[in-house]
């Protein structure tokens, strides 16, 4: 591929806008990183009565104070773990530190679906 400041050129002859200023959603992720929080995600779709929720269900709104409560507790855990504490959940489970940090991402992500629905407006812009 032939790079210029105005366009790409591809071997094959295709010719595309350059990517300048444009998101590069495949650099941003790493998929070994979304496997391992999606694996997270679909461990905690399953309800204590042994049913199991969408798992878009969080999308449809979890109360602020409750994602702040979640994330502030898998913050300390985290906390804890860093510094060489075992850590026994309610259920007296060991916790795991990359089930932390995915909790944490999962409410990072709870919270800025928050954010995004108080907006005035639905309008997500993207890279051009």
């Amino acid at each position: 591929m032939i790079k210029n400041a105005k366009k790409r050129v591809f071997k094959s002859g295709a010719i595309r806008n350059n990517t300048i200023g444009k998101f590069d959603y495949e650099g941003f992720v790493n998929p070994a990183v979304e496997n391992s929080f999606a694996r997270y995600m679909h461990r905690h779709r399953k309800m204590e009565d042994g049913t199991y929720r969408d798992a878009d269900d969080w999308q449809k709104g979890i109360p602020i104070e409750e994602i702040i409560k979640s994330m502030l507790r898998h913050v300390c855990d985290i906390h804890l773990l860093h510094r060489g504490y075992e850590v026994i959940d309610e259920k007296g489970i060991k916790v795991d530190f990359e089930d932390c940090l995915n909790a944490v991402k999962f409410g990072v992500n709870a919270y800025i679906l928050y954010l995004i629905k108080q907006r005035k407006s639905n309008v997500v812009k993207r890279g051009e």
